[in-house]
This record gives C-alpha cells, structure tokens and sequence, in this order.
C-alpha cells in the first residue's frame, strides 16, 4: 500500500487560485510537497500536466491564454514583465495573436528560451506600478 503524501493543501490551493492553475515546482515544494508528489502528478495519466520545464498546470486540457503567460514568467524565474502581444493581451487590448509568450529578463539570467516563452534579456528595468503596469 502507497504512502499519502502530506502537503499544505490550503497553502497549494490558494496559490493555485491566484495563478489560474498554473504552479512552479519551486512553489509546489514551498508547499511542503515531495518531488515524489510532484512527479506523481505529472506522471502521463496524472490530473496535473507540464507546460514549460519546471511550471505545470494544475488541470488536463488546453491552457488558456492566460495559463500560458503566468507559466512564461514563472518560468523566467526572475522576470521583469511580460511584454509584446501577451501583455496586450492580458489587459484585452488589440493585439496581433501570437503563441509565443515575451519575458523580459535580466541580463544575468541563464534560461534559455522553452517552447511558448521567448526571453529577452535586458539591462533596462521598466518603473512597474500595482499589478506590474509600467509607468
């Protein structure tokens, strides 16, 4: 017989709720899951799915336009904004349709880009306002 994996559920959930679904494993693991759960639930007939290495959604299916941008700057790890059609995007403005995902990183950072995220190192760092607006 398994062992039941003990996490913060409550803490997983509302991490859940505020990111649409979409989780980092850094995150699932600051919700005191094992890598054992987190591979349990990634596993191919498992209830969560892996969007970009390291970022996975919490559901089985299409991501929405929305999923895919939170998982992009998730995965950036420290990004700056997202930028390009996505943003525009988020706040419904009109934009050309794009699959891919902008992130604007810093110039240190060593991801490379990963299916839809697209990173754009820069040395610039926008003013951000509440929720991330640049000023």
């Amino acid at each position: 017989m398994g062992r039941l994996s003990q996490f913060d559920a409550d803490a997983l959930t509302r991490l859940l709720g505020r990111q649409s679904g979409v989780i980092s494993r850094t995150q699932a693991v600051a919700c005191a899951m094992t890598e054992a759960a987190v591979r349990h639930r990634i596993r191919p007939d498992g209830p969560w799915q892996t969007l970009l290495p390291g970022v996975y959604l919490a559901s089985q299916g299409v991501p929405t336009a929305k999923q895919r941008v939170t998982a992009a700057y998730l995965y950036a790890g420290k990004a700056i904004a997202i930028t390009g059609p996505a943003a525009l995007a988020w706040y419904s403005l009109p934009s050309a349709r794009s699959e891919a995902v902008d992130v604007l990183v810093p110039l240190s950072c060593q991801r490379k880009d990963a299916r839809f995220a697209r990173l754009h190192r820069t040395s610039i760092v926008p003013d951000c306002g509440r929720e991330g607006v640049v000023r």
